[in-house]
């Protein structure tokens, strides 16, 4: 059954579409629906958004679920009929886009450093066994 939140999130799902620049055909792919019919039924919101279908959404394009159910939210506040001609702030949008780009650069930037560190404590480890080898060897002949 459709509900509010459903309307909400379908025009948010539209906006960013039109924002990517992307066809229907694409993003339906990208989503893993059947068809670009079936995504064109969720921007209609003539589906309901489940939990799973949000977080694939989220992962597709690259933003926050908190900040997609924040839109959401915020569109199914406005009156039925507004909905219709209601489109999200494109400034804000750019801006938490901007901003959750840079998260993910920061924590890739993060993870980066760990592997790195990782991979010294590996060579250490490898050298003070092969140090021990060596002066066990040293010490049978």
């Amino acid at each position: 059954m459709i509900n509010h939140n459903d309307i909400g999130c379908a025009l948010v799902l539209k906006q960013f579409r039109k924002d990517s620049g992307k066809k229907q055909f694409d993003v339906a792919q990208g989503l893993g629906l059947k068809d670009q019919r079936e995504l064109s039924d969720y921007e209609h919101a003539k589906r309901s958004f489940s939990d799973q279908f949000i977080q694939t959404i989220c992962l597709f394009f690259k933003i926050k679920e908190k900040e997609f159910r924040y839109l959401a939210k915020k569109l199914e506040s406005v009156d039925t009929e507004q909905k219709k001609t209601v489109s999200i702030d494109r400034e804000e949008y750019k801006i938490k886009w901007m901003l959750s780009q840079k998260e993910n650069v920061e924590l890739q930037l993060k993870n980066a450093r760990l592997e790195f560190e990782n991979h010294e404590m590996q060579c250490k480890l490898k050298s003070l066994r092969f140090n021990d080898v060596n002066k066990n060897i040293y010490v049978a002949i």
